[in-house]
């Protein structure tokens, strides 16, 4: 599934590069438009990397190397401030009024699981603002937060196992998931180079 992108650049960003090591869960509160319009607001001083709407739809307001102001006085790990070590990601609107879009939790935890591919963290190192403030911040909700961490684990899991189909050999799906063909074997107790048409394959 494909969710329109738009990149609006927020001047709300610190000097220091940041490298991601996590993500922090955020609604906003307002609507997706006005919480966008909010953030490229310079005397707001608040930003997300990301603000996804109802369809699933995101607007991307900085780079993943540059800090945002979406936390605050926060902790997690053991480090303080975590503007300065992970991703801000937010649902518009409240979740404690609504529940969240089936777009939505697919737009967030497909984000979720490519940020956790590209910047090599995995799945504990995603939490909430309410989880990094707490007494000071109630967002997300713990039905939104369980709703995107339950279809981030479908897709890790999904993402481990190649469905065969008509042209799939050892030889292409080795080159495609840069694994040696005998460890595809290996895995899958092959004993030929033999693959069937909706065949499922382990190759992680």
């Amino acid at each position: 599934m494909k969710f329109t992108k738009i990149i609006k650049q927020t001047p709300n960003i610190s000097k220091i590069p940041l490298y991601a090591t996590g993500i922090v869960l955020h609604h906003t509160g307002g609507s997706y438009a006005g919480s966008v319009d909010w953030c490229l607001r310079r005397e707001s001083k608040v930003s997300y990397h990301v603000i996804i709407d109802l369809k699933g739809d995101r607007t991307i307001l900085a780079k993943d190397n540059q800090i945002t102001w979406h936390s605050g006085r926060s902790s997690f790990m053991g480090r303080n401030l975590c503007n300065n070590f992970m991703l801000g990601i937010a649902i518009s609107g409240d979740t404690y009024r609504r529940l969240l879009t089936e777009d939505e939790i697919e737009s967030v935890a497909l984000l979720c699981v490519e940020k956790m591919k590209l910047h090599n963290f995995g799945i504990e190192r995603i939490t909430t603002h309410r989880r990094v403030s707490p007494n000071r911040k109630i967002d997300i909700d713990v039905r939104a937060e369980t709703s995107i961490l339950n279809r981030i684990k479908e897709i890790l899991n999904e993402n481990q196992y190649h469905t065969v189909i008509a042209g799939d050999n050892l030889w292409n799906l080795s080159k495609k998931y840069n694994l040696p063909a005998n460890t595809i074997k290996i895995l899958n107790d092959l004993k030929s180079d033999h693959l069937g048409i909706d065949q499922k394959l382990k190759i992680k």
